[in-house]
């Protein structure tokens, strides 16, 4: 079995702590905790390895967040995955909750629209929570900006949370990391 597993975020260190590049913390994650090393590759970060005979590859999109699908197309078509499944932060989850889905639509995240405008709607998804924001600040304000200390590590632990529904998609199917972690 191939699987792979692309978290979107945005390229540049502007970005790098913002609560939209939660699909890039869990990537980070990931490689560190499976030794993949990645390397840039076309529009992405990616890496792959053979782990239990399946392999695992993962990706990052180089692209900014609107267009992570046309970074992600490319990678798709070269390791024929039986599974994609897209990290990501996600609005309409609550701040510290997972929510591992096997399809559906955008919920309006750009990224996400992007992937399914170049693939399709036929891959997973493990949404971050990082709830709405509290004041008259936009969506748009809120995703891009830097979370306070105590929501971080909120973001942190969901991130490594996400990590391990990972590991449990690798080890037992995707679902049982839906019955484990929704």
């Amino acid at each position: 079995m191939n699987l792979l597993f692309a978290g979107l975020g945005n390229p540049t260190p502007d970005y790098e702590k913002t609560r939209h590049n939660l699909g890039f913390w869990v990537i980070d994650l990931i490689s560190k905790e499976l030794k993949i090393a990645l390397k840039k590759t076309g529009d992405a970060y990616f890496g792959k390895k053979l782990i239990k005979e399946k392999e695992i590859a993962l990706a990052k999109p180089l692209t900014f967040m609107n267009h992570s699908g046309k970074a992600i197309l490319p990678l798709y078509l070269k390791t024929k995955p039986d599974l994609l499944i897209l990290i990501h932060d996600d609005m309409d989850v609550a701040l510290g909750k997972l929510k591992i889905r096997q399809m559906g639509g955008s919920g309006g995240h750009k990224g996400v629209q992007s992937v399914i405008s170049c693939l399709g709607s036929n891959f997973a998804r493990i949404r971050i929570g990082i709830g709405r924001p509290e004041d008259e600040e936009t969506a748009e304000d809120f995703v891009l900006s830097e979370p306070p200390e105590k929501e971080k590590k909120l973001l942190i632990a969901s991130c490594e949370k996400a990590k391990d529904a990972v590991m449990t998609i690798i080890e037992d199917g995707l679902q049982a990391a839906m019955n484990r972690y929704n």
